[in-house]
């Protein structure tokens, strides 16, 4: 039996309000199995992957899989409709060759399924399946998009309808050569907005070369239901904050926001007058690229306190900053700031940025 699993099994008909397990990064065994699906309240047992089912004698068609739920499910795992079959659920499905899926996919069954991610490679797909299959199964959320190929050629209007205006938007105004879009969310939420397929884009990340102050303006009044925005800078384009932040605050809907290289960016007058912000920790004087990595992050605090004070519907911040020794050259040692901020108020953030270098 796995380590703990027998403590497990004894523990569990105490626990009689107990009503999930979850064994993310462990594996299950049978007699944590039956154990579960003897207790009256326990309605599932979440594991990361199928691989966390291993362990388990085969064929599967012999358990009652009626409670477990497969957090990341793949279609192209051996036995897998034999798994499904025995009452096995999945949370996300992930296609890694979308591109080969005909019409006839949108008959298939997956109970408790709530997401499709979709690798894309270099090669077109198809959505005609997706209003079967979503028909079929209410509780699904959310469909990803995500790019493994860096093309441009991915996010079409021809491959993903969804994003028609936003592609004739940017080409009439020059723009269709400066971005990438590397991954995209579409969800059935209901945001106040009109959609003929009932789908709305709740996230886009992309790698922009053009200006934010242009090209914003235009996802914004495409994705009136957006909750997720990230972008790469790609540009050495400087932006007063005030005028970013009036572009950033067009999205309503907005509760995440994911830029990266952008506050060495951003100038405000007040900071040319002074400099109001404080070293949030303390670098020894002889690691010089940490300590510039250092100055930035108490830099990048103020700036985040500014664009949060004009987005009262924000809720997280994903950051991703990096700098040089020498910013000119980009040479002599590079440092790197990331990680996640929750947003409690317009100067008030939880959570602690990684802050790492290599000194030149």
């Amino acid at each position: 039996m796995e380590t703990g699993h027998e403590e497990l099994c004894m523990l569990l008909p105490h626990l009689t309000r107990l009503a999930c397990i979850d064994l993310q990064g462990y594996t299950s065994s049978v007699a944590l199995l039956n154990a579960v699906n003897k207790h009256p309240s326990v309605s599932a047992m979440i594991v990361d992957s199928l691989y966390g089912l291993h362990h388990l004698p085969k064929p599967l068609s012999s358990l009652d899989l009626s409670k477990v739920v497969v957090e990341c499910g793949s279609i192209s795992h051996p036995g897998l409709e034999t798994s499904y079959a025995r009452g096995l659920k999945v949370y996300q499905l992930v296609i890694r060759q979308p591109e080969s899926l005909k019409e006839e996919f949108g008959n298939s069954t997956f109970q408790g399924l709530h997401e499709i991610s979709l690798a894309m490679n270099r090669h077109p797909i198809l959505l005609g399946w997706l209003p079967r299959l979503a028909s079929a199964h209410p509780q699904l959320e959310n469909v990803i998009f995500v790019d493994m190929s860096n093309s441009q050629m991915q996010f079409t209007s021809d491959t993903i309808p969804f994003i028609l205006p936003f592609i004739e938007k940017s080409s009439q105004r020059g723009l269709d050569t400066t971005f990438n879009i590397t991954r995209l969310v579409i969800s059935r939420t209901q945001c106040g907005c009109l959609s003929n397929s009932g789908w709305h884009v709740t996230e886009l990340i992309m790698n922009v070369q053009s200006s934010l102050l242009v090209i914003l303006p235009i996802v914004a009044s495409c994705f009136p239901c957006l909750r997720t925005l990230g972008f790469w800078i790609y540009h050495k384009r400087r932006y007063n904050v005030d005028e970013l932040v009036a572009v950033l605050a067009s999205f309503r809907s907005l509760r995440v926001l994911k830029p990266a290289r952008l506050f060495k960016q951003l100038r405000s007058p007040d900071e040319q007058l002074h400099r109001p912000w404080k070293p949030l920790r303390h670098i020894d004087k002889i690691d010089r690229v940490r300590r510039l990595g250092a100055r930035a992050e108490a830099r990048l605090y103020w700036y985040m306190s500014l664009i949060s004070k004009g987005l009262p519907s924000l809720e997280a911040v994903y950051i991703e900053e990096e700098g040089y020794g020498d910013e000119k050259s980009c040479s002599h040692g590079d440092w790197y700031l990331q990680g996640w901020l929750s947003v409690r108020g317009a100067r008030d953030f939880a959570g602690t940025l990684e802050l790492g270098g290599i000194s030149g």
